[in-house]
């Protein structure tokens, strides 16, 4: 009698709906991201990207201003869902285009400024004042890091980045915050100056 083989059932991949071109106009949506082998691995939503998310009237809660990303599967009522909830009067008004119209409906726009890079890193207008009694930097900086042996040029030199004394007061003028933040944080873990100062060169 002939010995039958037991049939081994393997687990079936998982189907993944790819990203359909045809989508990117219908929907919104923007390829950010592909594979080494060209395949889309994720889209994200134009809508959020140039309008940010619309507040919901009754919502009592401020809605996140994050920028909807999508990765696979890749299905239409995704896209949908989102739309209705995120951008009500947005999509229906891009509903209503014709592809020609769609085709310019993000174009030449800017993105919101808390949605570009820009808005995470210091502009030269940004700065922070501090204003110090003359007391602290003449007797106690001034005395402190320097000693009789130094000549008075050394000395003024140093002092020369506190701001002309007005008022019995010195001011200092921080151009970079961030950097200046990131200083203080560095030196409250333990680096020396030299230390932090390699660090946020």
């Amino acid at each position: 009698m002939e010995k039958l083989n037991p049939i081994v059932l393997g687990k079936q991949p998982s189907r993944k709906t790819p990203f359909q071109p045809a989508h990117a106009l219908k929907y919104g949506v923007e390829i950010v991201l592909r594979d080494k082998t060209g395949v889309v691995c994720s889209v994200e939503c134009l809508f959020c990207r140039y309008f940010g998310r619309e507040e919901a009237v009754a919502s009592k809660r401020k809605r996140t201003q994050n920028v909807r990303t999508y990765k696979p599967p890749y299905r239409p009522q995704s896209y949908i869902e989102h739309n209705q909830t995120a951008h009500p009067e947005k999509w229906s008004e891009y509903e209503g285009l014709s592809d020609a119209d769609k085709v310019d409906f993000f174009k030449d726009r800017t993105p919101p400024k808390k949605n570009q890079l820009s808005a995470h890193f210091d502009k030269e207008s940004a700065c922070v004042r501090f204003s110090f009694p003359a007391e602290i930097v003449e007797v106690l900086l001034g005395n402190l890091f320097f000693n009789a042996e130094d000549e008075e040029a050394t000395v003024a030199t140093a002092l020369r980045a506190f701001g002309p004394n007005l008022d019995e007061k010195y001011s200092v003028v921080i151009k970079t915050p961030l950097r200046f933040t990131l200083a203080v944080q560095h030196l409250s873990v333990g680096l020396s100056f030299r230390q932090t100062a390699e660090v946020i060169r």
